[in-house]
This record gives structure tokens, sequence and C-alpha cells, in this order.
């Protein structure tokens, strides 16, 4: 999720644990802690396809911050300025791992992939039921931190202690219900795709900043598909449309590839742009904005070399493709996206 939810979150689950104890000071840990995983962003590997698959890596792995959980409750009750505060080391040791692992259990819930496993190598949990920036799963958690930081300034801390536990409850709530209307989305899908007689696997993921229009991946052996089903459509049975080609085929032998290939679960095809290979995330965007494409080879005769790999810039949808997805979500049009003179953006 963004740097603002992870903090408001952070910030929640400290206050529930020592709002009573530490006050103000709870939300303030809760917030650094919370954002602590994302620090991984400041490590810069050789290349994009490392820099795209290795964050949400070590960072946000359940094993790691499990480790080091009790290292920060034990230096941070260290601190002479901490130790006026009575609060207990089993009280402060919870407190610094929920704070710390409720961060990528968050993030396994978007379509990108966290490694919660690390350093084992399963392809990245990703459940796929909210998107990265999602303003209603945020607001109730600013809004109960607000009050309770309010109510807590102006000396009424057993007051402030329940609008974040509202907060976050009204949250969590809302994440569930996303839950439950993936695993819904995914249902369908799996029954357009026999009506349809089509076989292959499924990806199922929320479009931008809400959970009412969904957009449904399939792929099959040698191609991919896509279908939006919205919680308004009359029908709510799935049209798949024909994407592409996979061309699975042409990235054989290359690593970044192959990385690539762990990392989308299969969700990715290969195509090829001014004699260049180029590998796009099938699971993330909204047709024909696909936010991780990479160049990862230059054609060299009859065979393809491998190239210090490079993301392509991210584009942006004219206002008539804004448009057509403000009406799909509405249930207004059953058209699949346009897919024509979309322009870099600025």
């Amino acid at each position: 999720m963004d740097s603002v939810t992870q903090i408001a979150l952070g910030a929640a689950v400290g206050g529930v644990i020592g709002h009573k104890q530490l006050g103000w000071r709870a939300y303030a840990l809760g917030a650094a802690l919370g954002t602590l995983p994302d620090l991984d962003v400041l490590v810069q590997y050789d290349n994009a396809v490392d820099n795209v698959t290795r964050h949400r890596g070590f960072s946000h792995s359940l094993f790691v911050l499990t480790a080091l959980s009790p290292v920060l409750a034990w230096l941070i009750q260290r601190y002479r300025h901490w130790q006026q505060y009575k609060v207990s080391f089993w009280r402060m040791l919870l407190l610094c791992w929920l704070c710390l692992i409720t961060h990528p259990l968050l993030d396994a819930f978007t379509s990108y992939g966290t490694q919660l496993l690390w350093p084992l190598q399963p392809p990245p949990t990703s459940w796929s039921s909210i998107f990265i920036i999602d303003p209603l799963y945020t607001l109730p958690l600013l809004i109960g931190v607000g009050f309770a930081m309010y109510w807590r300034t102006a000396k009424q801390p057993h007051r402030g202690y329940w609008p974040n536990v509202i907060g976050l409850s009204v949250a969590s709530l809302y994440l569930a219900m996303s839950f439950g209307l993936a695993q819904h989305m995914r249902s369908a899908g799996q029954q357009s795709t026999q009506a349809q007689q089509l076989d292959g696997q499924l990806f199922v993921s929320p479009t931008p900043f809400n959970i009412a229009l969904w957009r449904i991946v399939l792929v099959t052996e040698n191609d991919w598909y896509s279908a939006y089903v919205s919680l308004f459509d009359d029908d709510a049975s799935p049209q798949f449309h024909h994407g592409g080609k996979l061309n699975h085929q042409l990235g054989n032998g290359l690593a970044d590839v192959e990385r690539l290939a762990w990392f989308t679960n299969g969700f990715y095809h290969i195509n090829i742009e001014d004699d260049q290979l180029v590998v796009t995330d099938l699971r993330l965007g909204v047709e024909p904005i696909m936010p991780f494409r990479f160049v990862v080879a230059q054609q060299q005769g009859d065979h393809w070399q491998p190239i210090k790999s490079e993301q392509l810039p991210t584009k942006r949808p004219r206002g008539d493709q804004l448009t057509w997805l403000w009406q799909r979500l509405r249930g207004q049009t059953n058209e699949a996206p346009a897919a024509i003179d979309y322009q870099l953006q600025d």
C-alpha cells in the first residue's frame, strides 16, 4: 500500500496497544514502525527487474520482522527517555511486532505481491483484493487516529482510545469485504471460462481506487484474455476478450524473464518492439495502461542478446479512456477498454 496508509495503519495499531500507557507516543512509534519495511526502496540494484522484484523482499519477511521485533523493543526500553513510562517489555514487544508485520500483511492484499516467507522462494503472496491506494480503507484509519490524538491533547485519554479502535475496525471490515468480493469475482470468472470453453489460470484484481470494478486476467497455454466485472452490472457473468499471445518461448534462457515469470506467477506476456524484447506484467493496470513493462534483450541476428533491463515509461490515458473506466464501474457499458492512442506521461 501507499506510505500514508502504512503510516496510518502503524499508528492505529500502536495506539490500540499503547494508548493508555504512552499516549501520543504510541501513535508516533507505531507510525515509524509501520513505514520501516518500505525503507528497502533505498536499496538500488543493478537493473530495473531486480529493483521491482526484490522490493517487498527481505524487509517484508515475517521471519525477519519477527526476529527484529525483540531487538527493537529492547532498544526502545533501553533508551533513558522511555524508561519513565511504565510499559512492560512484553507490551513493547507486542507493539513492535504487530506494527511491523501488519505492514507486509496489508501489502499482500494488493496485486503487486509480497515475499512474506523470504528467504524461502515461493512466488510472492498476492491476495489481490485491494488497490495500492484506496481512500475508503485509509480514511477510517486517519479519522480514528486523528480523533484519538485530539482527545489525548485535550487530556481525555480514555475517551480518545475508542475512536482509534473504531477506525481500525471499520478499515479491517472494509479489507475483509474486499477479500470476499475477490473470491466472488474469482468464482464468477471460473464459471465464465467454463461457459466460453477456455482453460487456464485466473488472476483477479480491483481497478484503481475502488472495490466495485474488477479486472480478471486469464492465461491459457499460449494466450491471455481479460474481462471486467462491476458490482453494478445487470449481468455479472464476465465476458473475456482476447488480449494477445503470451510468447513465453521468446524468453527462454533469459534470466530476467525467468525472474519475472517467478514474480508474476506466470501472468506475463512478451512482445517485440523496435527489435527489443519487452516483458509486461499482466496483473497490474487497465488496458492499455500497463505500468510494469521491461526491456530485457536486444535482437542480434537470429538470437536475443540480454541487456541491462530497463522499465519503460508509464503511459497515461486519454480523457475518453477515463470516461470508459467510470462508465464501466457504474455498469453503463460492456465494451472492452480501448487499446489505441495513449500518450507518454509527462
